[in-house]
C-alpha cells in the first residue's frame, strides 16, 4: 500500500476571518473564508418586508417584520435560507420569481416558517412551509355540501353574533335541520308561533305594583311645576271607580268674593270694551301736550268711551295746479314742455334722448383713477391710469358703440404697457417709454380705437 507523507502544519490560533479554506464543489476546487462558513448557519438581522424582499448575506435564518406584500425576491443565486414572519402579509405565486407549494398565493400569520432556495439570481423556490397554528398550507378541493354528502357552505352574514348561544337540550320536538338557501347560505328553518300574544297586567294596588289607566289620553302641555319638600303638600296616588290614576288634593279656594262691581269715578271696578275687534293701528306716542286729555267714561252699556271735541277746521278742499302741473278734475299730471328733454314711459317719467341736447353751463366728467389697465367703460368717459404691474395690459371692458374719451397714462417707470385685442392702435403707438401721454378713445362697439400723444413734459 502506497503511503504518501504530508508535511505537519502549524496551527493557527489567531484568525481575523479573511483565512480561506480549500473545498471541493463536485469535482471542482473552490475556496471559501472563515468569515463566510460561519455564516451558514447564522441567524441574520431582521429584513423589513418590501417587494421584492432584499435577503441579506449575514446568516441564513431572518424574522420578517412589516405587512407589505411581495412576489419576488433579490438573492443571490444557490441559496437556503430560512424565514420566519412576524406579521400578516401575502407571497404572490410566480412560476419563476417566487414558486410556492401548489401553485398557490399564501398569507402569512405571525410565527409561521418557511424554507427557501435560489436555484439562480433572484429565482427562489420555497421548499417548506410550516404555519405556526399547525394547518395545512392549501385546503382541498371542496364541493357544496347536500344532504347525502359532506361539504362547504356560506354563513348568511358575516356580523359577528354578540348574543351568547343558548344552552343546548335535549327538549323533544326542538330540533331542526339545516338547509342551504338559493346562495348556498346556511338557514334553519324554525316552525315556530307566538301563542302567547295578551298579556294581563294586574290591576296596581296599595301592596301590589301593576297597571294604572290614564284619565285623558290629552298631552299636558303645561310644564310640570318643581319637585319640593314643603310639608303637608304630597298626596298618594289612588284609582278611581274607573281605575284611573287620581290624586285628590284638599285644596280649598278661601277667597270666595267673585262679584265685581262696574268701575266709576270714585270706584275701581269692570267695564266693557266697546268693540271685540282688535285694534291693528298702533296707538300714537304719549304726550303732554296742554288740552290734548280726556277723560275715559262709561256709555248707557256700560262700554269704556273717549269723548274727543275734534273740529275739523281745515275745510278747504280747492286745489291749484303749481309750476310744471296739470289739474283735470281731482288729477294732476305733469305739464311737458315739447321737445324739453324730458318724457313719460309708461307711468314714469324719463330723459327724452331722441331731442337734440344744448347746455349753455359746464358739463364735465369725473375721471376714473385706476392701476389696472382694464378700463370699465360703464364707469366713467375720462381716466387716469397709473399702471401698477410690469407689464400690464389695456384693455376695455362693457364697451358701448359711440362713446369716446381721454385716458392720462402716468408710466413714471416705463411699465412695459401691452394692449387688448380688441384695442386698435398705429404703429407709432408708445406708451411704455417712462412719461405722461394722453390718449384719445373712440368705441363702435366692438372695437375700442386709441391714438396716444408723445411722452408731455
Amino acid at each position: 500500500m502506497a503511503t504518501k507523507k504530508v508535511s505537519a502544519l502549524s496551527a493557527l490560533t489567531s484568525p481575523d476571518g479573511a483565512e480561506e479554506l480549500l473545498i471541493n464543489d463536485g469535482g471542482t476546487s473552490k475556496k471559501i473564508t472563515i468569515t463566510n462558513v460561519s455564516k451558514l448557519n447564522l441567524k441574520g438581522g431582521d429584513l423589513t418586508s418590501a417587494d421584492p424582499l432584499v435577503i441579506d448575506t449575514d446568516g441564513n435564518y431572518f424574522d420578517v417584520t412589516g405587512t407589505t406584500n411581495f412576489a419576488a425576491m433579490t438573492v443571490a443565486a444557490n441559496r437556503q435560507f430560512t424565514l420566519q414572519f412576524d406579521g400578516i402579509l401575502t407571497m404572490t405565486h410566480h412560476a419563476t420569481n417566487l414558486d410556492l407549494p401548489s401553485e398557490a398565493n399564501i398569507t402569512t400569520a405571525a410565527g409561521d416558517v418557511a424554507t427557501f432556495q435560489s436555484t439562480g439570481a433572484n429565482t427562489v423556490q420555497c421548499i417548506n412551509y410550516t404555519r405556526a397554528a399547525g394547518t395545512a398550507i392549501v385546503a382541498g378541493s371542496t364541493s357544496t355540501a347536500t344532504s347525502s354528502a359532506t361539504g362547504v357552505i356560506k354563513i348568511e352574514d358575516d356580523t359577528e353574533q354578540t348574543v351568547a348561544a343558548n344552552t343546548v337540550s335535549a327538549t323533544a320536538g326542538k330540533t331542526y335541520g339545516i338547509q342551504l338557501n338559493s346562495s348556498d347560505q346556511a338557514v334553519v328553518n324554525v316552525p315556530w308561533t307566538d301563542t302567547d300574544t295578551v298579556y294581563t297586567l294586574p290591576e296596581a294596588n296599595a301592596t301590589t305594583k301593576g297597571g294604572i289607566e290614564l284619565f285623558s289620553n290629552t298631552d299636558q302641555s303645561v310644564a310640570a311645576e318643581s319637585v319640593s319638600t314643603t310639608a303637608n303638600r304630597t298626596y298618594g296616588l289612588q284609582l278611581n271607580s274607573d281605575g284611573q290614576g287620581v290624586v285628590n288634593v284638599p285644596w280649598a279656594d278661601t277667597d270666595t268674593d267673585t262679584t265685581y262691581s262696574a268701575g266709576s269715578s270714585s270706584a275701581l271696578g269692570l267695564i266693557k270694551l266697546e268693540d271685540d275687534a282688535t285694534q291693528t293701528t298702533a296707538a300714537s306716542a304719549i304726550t303732554t301736550t296742554s288740552s290734548r286729555t280726556y277723560g275715559l267714561q262709561i256709555n248707557g252699556s256700560g262700554q269704556g268711551v273717549v269723548n274727543v271735541p275734534w273740529t275739523d277746521t281745515d275745510t278747504n278742499t280747492t286745489y291749484t295746479a303749481g309750476d310744471g302741473l296739470d289739474l283735470s278734475t281731482a288729477e294732476f299730471s305733469v305739464d311737458l314742455k315739447s321737445s324739453g328733454g324730458l318724457a313719460i314711459d309708461s307711468t314714469e317719467l324719463k330723459l327724452d334722448l331722441s331731442q337734440d341736447q344744448s347746455w349753455s353751463g359746464s358739463q364735465r366728467g369725473t375721471p376714473s383713477t385706476v392701476t389696472d389697465g382694464t378700463l370699465d367703460l360703464d364707469t366713467a368717459n375720462n381716466f387716469e391710469y397709473t399702471p401698477a404691474t410690469n407689464p400690464d395690459a389695456l384693455e376695455f371692458s362693457n364697451e358701448t358703440a359711440g362713446q369716446s374719451g381721454f385716458i392720462k397714462v402716468i408710466n413714471a417707470s416705463g411699465k412695459s404697457i401691452t394692449t387688448g385685442s380688441e384695442v386698435k392702435k398705429g404703429s407709432s403707438w408708445d406708451v411704455s417709454t417712462a412719461g405722461t401721454y394722453l390718449v384719445s378713445y373712440y368705441c363702435d362697439g366692438t372695437n375700442v380705437y386709441v391714438s396716444a400723444s408723445e411722452a408731455l413734459s
